[in-house]
C-alpha cells in the first residue's frame, strides 16, 4: 500500500475476496480512477486511490486491522507455495487513518448495485469521474478506531462539493506528484547483483512538472533501485539510489544504463561498437572495460533502462 493508493490484489484482500480477478474486471468495466505504474520488470500494475474507490471498499479498508491481516496471512500460508502472503497490505494504523481523515467528505456515492436492487426500483448512482473523498461511513469507522484523530477530521457540515477535473490537480497536492516504486533490487557497480526479489520497499514522490520539464521523460516506466559496489565511482557510490527510465532502452554512447545479464543487474556506461558488440565501461579506472555480444545466447544482455537521476545520503 502506497500511502492512500492500493494495488488490486491488496484491495481483494481488504474486501475478503478469494481472487482478485473479478475485482480487477469490475475496476476496468467501471473505469475506476487509477495510475499505471511500470515495474522494474514484468507487467505494469494499476494503483487505485482510496479517494476514488466505491464506498463498500472504503468501508472495508477502514476496518482493515492487524487481526484481519493475521487471519489473511495464515490463510495464504496454508496454500501451496505460501500463496500471496507477501502481497497482503499492513493493517491501517494512525498514520494512514490520519491521511484518510484529511480527505474531503464524499458528496457523491459510488456503488455497484445488484440486479435485485435495480429490479426493486433502486436508482443506479453513477460515479461522475471527478468526485473524490472519504465516504461518511468509512470516516465514522476510522474515528471510532482512532478517536484521538477527531480534531483533524473535516467537520460534517463542511461538506465539499465535487470539483471540476480542471481544478482538482490545482487544489489537491497529491495529484501534482508521481509516486515511483523503490524496489528491493540492487544494481551492482562491479560484478553483478542477483535479482532475488521484485518486492517494493516504498515509494518516493517526484513532482510531475520536474519529471517532465527537468528530466524530460514520461511519468510512466520509472523505477528506483540501489547501487552496490565501487566500479562507477566517483559518479555513483555504494548504496546510491538511482532513478531508471525503462522506456529508454536504445543505447546512446557514454550514458549510464542498467543491464540485466541472466539473473544479475549491473550499471555501466554503454557504447555500441561497429560490429554490434556492446562495451561496458566503468568510471573507476581500476576496473577494465567489458565486451558483450548480444548475439551470444550465453550472455543475452537485456537493457532495463537508462539512469536519469541519483540520490545520495550525506
Amino acid at each position: 500500500m502506497k500511502y492512500l493508493w492500493l494495488e488490486i490484489i491488496e484491495l481483494a484482500f481488504v474486501a475478503g475476496l478469494s481472487s482478485f480477478k473479478s475485482l480487477n474486471n469490475k475496476a476496468r468495466k467501471q473505469n475506476w480512477p487509477h495510475i499505471k505504474q511500470q515495474r522494474a520488470y514484468g507487467s505494469p500494475i494499476h494503483l487505485y486511490p482510496l479517494s476514488g474507490l466505491p464506498d463498500d471498499l472504503q468501508i472495508a479498508w477502514a476496518m482493515w486491522d492487524q487481526e484481519k491481516v493475521t487471519q489473511a496471512v495464515e490463510k495464504e500460508r496454508s496454500k501451496p507455495g505460501g500463496g500471496k502472503s507477501n502481497r497482503i497490505p499492513l493493517g491501517i494504523g494512525t498514520n494512514l487513518a490520519q491521511r484518510a481523515l484529511s480527505l474531503p467528505i464524499r458528496t457523491t456515492y459510488f456503488q455497484t448495485l445488484t440486479k435485485t436492487d435495480l429490479l426493486n426500483g433502486i436508482q443506479k448512482r453513477i460515479y461522475d469521474g471527478y468526485s473524490r473523498g472519504l465516504c461518511p461511513a468509512a470516516r465514522e469507522i476510522l474515528l471510532e478506531r482512532f478517536p484521538q484523530l477527531a480534531t483533524i477530521a473535516p467537520e460534517a457540515e463542511n461538506i465539499l462539493v465535487a470539483e471540476e477535473a480542471s481544478t482538482w490537480g490545482q487544489t489537491h497536492l497529491e495529484d501534482q506528484f508521481v509516486y515511483v516504486p523503490h524496489y528491493k533490487i540492487e544494481a551492482a557497480a562491479g560484478f553483478g547483483s542477483i535479482i532475488d526479489s521484485e518486492q517494493i520497499i516504498n515509494y518516493l514522490a517526484f513532482h510531475k512538472d520536474w519529471i517532465r520539464n527537468r528530466l524530460r521523460v514520461s511519468l510512466e516506466g520509472l523505477a528506483l533501485i540501489n547501487v552496490i559496489g565501487d566500479s562507477m565511482e566517483p559518479t555513483l557510490r555504494h548504496n546510491d539510489l538511482i532513478l531508471i527510465d525503462m522506456a529508454q532502452r536504445t543505447i546512446k554512447d557514454g550514458l549510464l544504463y542498467v543491464l540485466r545479464i541472466e539473473n544479475n543487474l549491473i550499471v555501466k556506461r554503454l557504447e555500441r561498437l561497429l560490429d554490434g558488440t556492446i562495451k561496458l565501461r566503468s568510471d573507476n579506472s581500476i576496473y577494465s572495460d567489458q565486451l558483450l555480444n548480444p548475439k551470444n545466447e550465453d550472455e543475452h544482455p537485456q537493457i532495463v533502462g537508462r539512469v536519469i537521476w541519483f540520490g545520495r545520503e550525506i
